[in-house]
């Protein structure tokens, strides 16, 4: 079941689009934030076409996510689908203190975690870049990520 604040933000993305062909505009790049997205619920046909920044734990999980993903089915049940960005949340919050106590010069300060890829300045302050999906067939499909040269600086 989803709550009604994610319900109310696919209602009225999903109202975007019809409006934006009535006017002649259907061909602008929409975006949307991740709430447009709960993981098993359907989703509006409508949103097609959509792009929208989330975590990979949802959108590229790894072997490792899967695995923790299914455990969590297993004993939580659908409130584990439901509850997802906070699992990834812990699961990186838990993994961040090694990088948070390393010294600097002690290794990598680039994690790609279930949240996005987390990377610490030398201000210790943690900074994370989302993966981008577009919504197609109603699901999301990852986008491919830009190479680092052609991404602004």
């Amino acid at each position: 079941m989803e709550n009604a604040s994610t319900a109310s933000v696919v209602s009225a993305a999903g109202l975007v689009k019809p409006q934006l062909k009535f006017l002649y505009a259907d061909d602008l790049p929409l975006f949307t934030t991740s709430a447009v997205y709960q993981p098993g619920t359907p989703i509006n046909p409508d949103l097609n076409g959509i792009l929208f920044p989330d975590i990979p734990w949802l959108l590229d999980p790894d072997q490792t996510a899967r695995e923790d993903q299914l455990a969590l089915k297993r004993y939580w049940g659908t409130a584990a689908v439901r509850l997802s960005r906070l699992h990834a949340m812990g699961y990186d919050a838990y993994r961040l203190t090694a990088l948070l106590y390393a010294q600097p010069g002690e290794g990598a300060n680039i994690y790609r975690g279930m949240t996005g890829t987390l990377s610490i300045d030398s201000k210790g302050q943690i900074h994370r870049t989302l993966d981008w999906a577009r919504i197609e067939r109603g699901g999301p499909r990852l986008v491919p990520r830009l190479p680092t040269s052609l991404m602004p600086s």
